[in-house]
């Protein structure tokens, strides 16, 4: 797997709202958060708005939002080196920020109740380069 890279163009995106006076990630923070991401990912996959992002839809997020197997028991361990955690929930959904940036990472895990069904997981939704696949964007848009 390659992970997860966005393009120049959709990280100007971030440089854009900065520009205009809103708080996010400036684009070579999300790119560096990115990249050391990549390092640790394992089979988490992006999704929310990055994933929007890099299926070519501007939008503006803060965060970056993860989908992890619920048995990946090692996921904090193998993030330790470029992430802290912020919040460790016994339920799984565990915030983390980039050490070097201050990106904000969600960790949502497979199995959660939403309002309208079960999160799906990694496996089931698949994906590729460290994003879910858009079907299973969509699929989890529709539970959420």
């Amino acid at each position: 797997m390659a992970g997860a890279i966005l393009t120049e163009s959709q990280l100007a995106t971030f440089e854009f709202a900065r520009g205009c006076g809103l708080k996010t990630p400036s684009g070579q923070d999300i790119s560096q958060t990115l990249a050391d991401l990549r390092k640790v990912q394992g089979s988490a996959l992006i999704i929310g708005g990055m994933a929007v992002i890099h299926y070519g839809y501007e939008r503006l997020t803060k965060d970056i939002d993860l989908l992890y197997a619920y048995v990946d028991g090692k996921i904090l361990e193998r993030f330790d080196p470029f992430f802290r955690v912020v919040l460790k929930a016994q339920n799984g959904w565990h915030h983390l920020e980039h050490r070097a940036t201050g990106v904000r990472v969600e960790l949502i895990p497979e199995g959660g109740l939403t309002t309208y069904g079960f999160i799906p997981g990694p496996a089931i939704v698949g994906g590729e380069e460290g994003f879910i696949s858009l079907w299973g964007l969509v699929w989890l848009k529709l539970v959420s």
